[in-house]
């Protein structure tokens, strides 16, 4: 075979390559790995002797290039009342001795993230997509005792990444060799004081 002849070859083969490795940079990468931030507040609306009011608001932020799936929004809460917080298990953090119990049963078919105590956001709203650069808020009211000083809110949700078996596999092979999962859990927990008028 002459060197002109294996021109066309090596040309086809290194355009090949550079679909194929522009395909797992540009594409299969960003499908792969979320770019979600994700955060919880708490808004504290009225309070009187008998109960505080407010307001739990999950922040989800889609800073990536692809669209999330995000299922499952759900929520817990734990407060501490004036007879102060012990320190949970792991030694650092806060182990508030009140769960601050759901309304209504969410159903046999949900799947908490959190443990005993876990609330649904939006149980008619079971699977939700942002799109890039898109910020989306899940509210939902909260009711605690008045003798409640401290609280302690976790939020939580599933991330569904779409990527089929194919693009699976090319993923395991050129990114990395763990088994991409097709469900991630997202969880964000914070502390807030609530024996303040707002």
């Amino acid at each position: 075979m002459r060197w002109n002849e294996l021109g066309p070859v090596i040309a086809a083969v290194a355009t090949v390559t550079a679909l194929v490795g522009g395909y797992v940079q540009f594409v299969l990468r960003r499908a792969i790995y979320p770019c979600i931030e994700f955060d919880v507040d708490f808004i504290l609306l009225r309070m009187d002797a008998v109960r505080k009011v407010g307001d739990i608001v999950l922040t989800v932020r889609n800073v990536g290039p692809g669209v999330g799936h995000v299922v499952n929004v759900q929520g817990r809460v734990r407060y501490s009342a004036d007879d102060g917080a012990g320190v949970s298990r792991d030694g650092i953090e806060p182990a508030f001795g009140h769960l601050v119990q759901p309304q209504a049963s969410p159903g046999p078919a949900f799947q908490p993230i959190l443990g005993n105590g876990a609330f649904l956001f939006a149980p008619n709203w079971p699977r939700a997509f942002i799109q890039p650069g898109v910020t989306q808020m899940y509210r939902k009211p909260l009711a605690i005792p008045g003798e409640a000083v401290l609280i302690h809110v976790w939020g939580a949700f599933e991330y569904h990444i779409p990527v089929g078996p194919f693009s699976r596999l090319l993923a395991r092979v050129f990114i990395h060799h763990a088994k991409t999962p097709k469900r991630l859990n997202y969880t964000v927990r914070r502390t807030f004081a609530v024996d303040q008028a707002p």
